[in-house]
């Protein structure tokens, strides 16, 4: 490390060339860069608007919560109350790697707060400090064309999709931060070859897949840019990039070996759950949602969007010759430009072939694409520099005054739909990444009678048809009742599922709005155990348990 420099070091962001270019050169302290720039005022403006819209989406009940989001909830709270790494059921954390719910046990002892409030806190610091780093990335790249910084700045500030994502509790927002660093300092380290930004890019490598399982993407990226930066040398680039890989999974690899969930593969995902063809169309389905209102009129939806890029393509095909391509192509050798599509090109074909493709088929689960708006942005403006705008006999002062005007109208309509999703998430409603967080389940009777009785026997076993809703609003484990199996019949039941739930009598929470309908209900276990009503409330019941 420098001398003079201190442990803020590795947060430098990009200084802008003294030249007129549009490659600027990548690095200054935050101090200078804040001093020196009047542009970062705007930048900070808009952060801090960005957080008071997630605030007010929030202000009523706070972040949303999903089934995900229990699983990190539930475990930050565990390892805060001394059970270990375990879920709201009680199991180990499998299907999730450690890292957010060991942050939100940390912030929570440090500040003394419930993991809730942590995560509700942490996501919306993560949408201001994501918007700076978005807007500083397009500001360098882009500062002799200022038109795509302000209109990336708008449609990045008026991303419903962004806004959904930082206001519920995921692991995307930290994971959205790791991928910007990984584009500032994999620029960096392309431009300088600097020991410092291969350090930082280390660091994000290690961390990221104990994050999210698709971090591995920053680990294969790092290592091809080590071996594109020692293209000369190749048995140098091979050592460093091997070098490379084999620290990063440490961590993660010791984290699975140790936790006993290498069942969860998450480069390999289950054929029979994984369609290729339909995740892609999706995915180009749900971006071109972020920019255009549109009603399907083809099943699923999906071929609206082939429809709108073979357009594009087949026009961009008859005005541009093969040296308008070759230089457009060109363009992305540029460090700034490789190192952000390497890594999107890789993390894109593994989230296209690896999710499950029937959890994802609602238009706003998206979450998976959110985190690479930026890189889609930056290649739209791409496409517009390289290929369309050589062909418009404009002065460029009136052509982009055009655009900027066009972009400010065409913001009516993001900004309508981020008041609809305010709107929804003040009132408590459900919408895709809220679940549990409901107005409906907060007025709960059943679940305030739940309290009562817990009062006074606080050991004894929760079952429930929403175990994970029961969790959050107990905060004590609960397990599930029997599950529906759809082949079995009555005499089945009685067979399989005899002695349930032996010595484990307790409680059964059974809430009438349960979205899942994945367990039995109390009428049916009446058949093979003890059901004592205890209370029958408007929303639900409460019954005690005991082996018939």
């Amino acid at each position: 490390m420098p001398k003079g420099e201190n442990v803020f070091y590795v947060f430098r962001l990009l200084r802008p060339s003294r030249k007129n270019s549009l490659w600027a050169s990548p690095t200054t302290s935050i101090i200078e860069f804040l001093k020196t720039y009047s542009i970062q005022a705007y930048i900070v403006l808009f952060a801090i608007v960005s957080i008071a819209l997630g605030f007010l989406a929030t202000s009523t009940y706070g972040p949303a919560v999903s089934g995900d989001s229990i699983a990190y909830l539930s475990v930050a709270e565990n390892l805060l109350s001394g059970r270990g790494m375990v879920d709201s059921f009680g199991g180990s954390l499998t299907h999730f790697p450690p890292l957010l719910p060991v942050i939100l046990a940390g912030c929570s002892r440090l500040f003394q707060c419930d993991v809730f409030n942590s995560a509700w806190v942490l996501n919306l610091a993560l949408l201001g400090i994501n918007f700076v780093l978005s807007n500083i990335w397009l500001y360098k790249f882009f500062q002799n064309r200022l038109i795509y910084f302000f209109i990336g700045t708008i449609l990045i500030l008026f991303s419903e999709s962004n806004l959904r994502m930082h206001t519920a509790v995921l692991s995307e927002p930290l994971y959205l931060t790791f991928i910007l660093l990984f584009f500032i300092f994999g620029w960096e380290y392309i431009e300088k070859r600097s020991t410092s930004s291969l350090l930082i890019l280390l660091l994000i490598a290690i961390l990221s897949p104990l994050l999210r399982f698709s971090g591995f993407s920053q680990v294969i990226a790092g290592g091809l840019l080590i071996i594109y930066v020692y293209r000369k040398t190749i048995p140098i680039g091979l050592l460093l990039s091997g070098a490379f890989g084999f620290i990063a999974i440490l961590p993660i690899s010791f984290w699975l070996s140790m936790d006993n969930a290498l069942r969860y593969k998450i480069f390999i995902g289950d054929g029979n759950q994984v369609n290729l063809v339909e995740n892609l169309l999706q995915s180009f389905r749900k971006i071109m949602y972020w920019f255009l209102p549109y009603r399907p009129f083809s099943s699923h939806g999906f071929l609206e969007p082939v429809i709108l890029v073979g357009i594009i393509f087949i026009l961009l095909l008859l005005i541009n010759k093969n040296k308008n391509w070759k230089i457009w192509l060109q363009s992305f050798w540029h460090p700034a430009m490789f190192s952000m599509m390497l890594f999107t090109l890789i993390y894109f074909s593994s989230t296209t072939t690896n999710i499950i493709s029937t959890h994802h088929r609602d238009l706003s689960s998206d979450r998976y694409y959110v985190v690479i708006m930026l890189p889609i942005l930056v290649f739209i403006f791409n496409v517009f520099d390289f290929l369309v705008l050589p062909h418009l006999r404009f002065e460029p002062k009136y052509l982009y005054a055009t655009v900027f005007v066009i972009i400010l109208v065409w913001s009516i309509y993001p900004v309508v739909k981020i008041k609809k999703y305010i709107d929804i998430s003040r009132q408590g409603e459900s919408h895709y990444y809220n679940v549990y967080n409901l107005r409906e389940y907060r007025e709960s009777q059943t679940l305030a009678q739940i309290h009562i009785l817990l009062k006074q026997k606080p050991d004894t076993v929760i079952y429930s048809n929403l175990p994970r809703l029961v969790w959050l609003h107990t905060r004590l484990i609960t397990s599930g009742l029997p599950e529906i199996n759809q082949s079995w019949g009555d005499a089945d039941i009685i067979d399989k599922l005899s002695g349930w739930p032996g010595e484990r009598s307790g409680y059964i929470v059974f809430l009438n709005n349960d979205p899942y309908k994945m367990y039995y209900s109390p009428q049916i276990l009446e058949k093979i155990a003890t059901m004592k009503l205890l209370y029958d409330m408007e929303d639900g019941k409460i019954y005690y348990v005991s082996e018939k």
